[in-house]
């Protein structure tokens, strides 16, 4: 009885933070305009001495991007803002020898982890306004809800078995494993949907959560299929390459090189269901490389974003902002879908 009335306070904690009701005002990204512009923005350019690399975790409904730079010495959790997008260092304890971020919310708050300096001791953290929090008690935080900077999903071992949790407002939610799984762990969380990768005798297979109504399976052809991200709308991005929307069928990213292009790889999905990845378009004679893109599955757009040289698409947010970096040129880039 103390259990169920456990679960019943922290369910109400997260629709609190992450309340289904806001979906009556979901942002809608207007369609791109029919000859996209590309005004693209430059995080970083990789031509300095000393040579300088970074990670890009994601990107918040402000524009910031969370990740990390490594110029010179260590490697140090970094946002860069806009309008400039200049990069500015998050604060790292005396006693640590590397940090990156990893995710960030529409408050600001970055999630990450930061570690000694062989990067292997590492426990999860969050920064706000200067401030250190960890996240209590430890486990694989994966993502931080872009409602609410206190809204923490991943994974946390319970009794030998690694479990779905939610660190929320100083608790912990854990709706149990999937039945017929021996473990899982949730990805990705938006508004009141998560989405999670269960483990099983036939591999893995994705799902998606709420408080509400549980776990639901998704309709997936094959097995070892592994959740990738979530809108506020409850629509499941998976790496087979298809979305899975909340009360429809899924629908499969672009796969014919000869006539439509391909996707190799989808990474991210906004409230309009705008799909980051990687995608070889349609050659009028030889195949290019694969380049960053933007796919529109209600109307089957695709949107070439990095241009033909091995770039990708990481991230988007429901202004139309899409984060990339390219292949050949490490540049890490921001561009903005309704630039003209």
């Amino acid at each position: 009885m103390h259990t169920a009335r456990l679960a019943q306070v922290l369910t109400v904690l997260l629709l609190a933070a992450c309340s289904s009701d806001r979906l009556t005002s979901v942002a809608k990204v207007p369609p791109p305009p029919a000859h996209l512009t590309v005004n693209r923005t430059s995080l970083l350019n990789n031509s300095g001495s000393p040579a300088t690399t970074y990670t890009l975790g994601g990107i918040n409904e402000p524009g910031v991007v969370a990740g990390s730079l490594i110029d010179g010495s260590r490697q140090v959790a970094t946002i860069w803002s806009p309008p400039g997008y200049k990069p500015t260092a998050l604060p790292l304890p005396g006693d640590t020898g590397i940090s990156i971020g990893t995710r960030i919310a529409n408050d600001g708050t970055v999630l990450g982890k930061i570690c000694d300096s062989t990067g292997q001791a590492c426990r999860w953290v969050t920064w706000k306004n200067g401030t250190i929090t960890p996240v209590t008690p430890q486990g694989d935080a994966r993502d931080i809800c872009p409602c609410d900077g206190q809204v923490i999903v991943g994974g946390l071992m319970v009794d030998g078995v690694q479990h779905p949790v939610v660190w929320t407002h100083g608790k912990v939610l854990d709706p149990g494993v999937p039945p017929g799984f021996t473990s899982a762990e949730f990805v990705a969380v938006d508004e009141g949907f998560m989405a999670a990768t269960a483990v099983g005798p036939r591999g893995t297979a994705p799902f998606r959560w709420s408080p509400q109504f549980g776990y639901q399976t998704l309709p997936v052809t094959g097995g070892n299929v592994a959740a990738l991200d979530v809108n506020a709308l409850g629509t499941v991005l998976a790496d087979d390459n298809h979305v899975y929307p909340l009360g429809g069928p899924a629908i499969a990213a672009p796969s014919d090189v000869q006539t439509t292009g391909a996707f190799l790889d989808v990474t991210a999905i906004n409230d309009s269901s705008w799909v980051t990845g990687v995608f070889i378009i349609q050659p009028p004679f030889a195949l290019p490389p694969p380049a960053g893109a933007v796919w529109n599955p209600f109307t089957n757009t695709v949107l070439d974003v990095g241009g033909f040289d091995g770039s990708q698409s990481i991230d988007i947010n429901n202004a139309g902002l899409v984060l990339g970096r390219d292949g050949e040129d490490p540049e890490a880039w921001v561009i903005d879908l309704h630039s003209h």
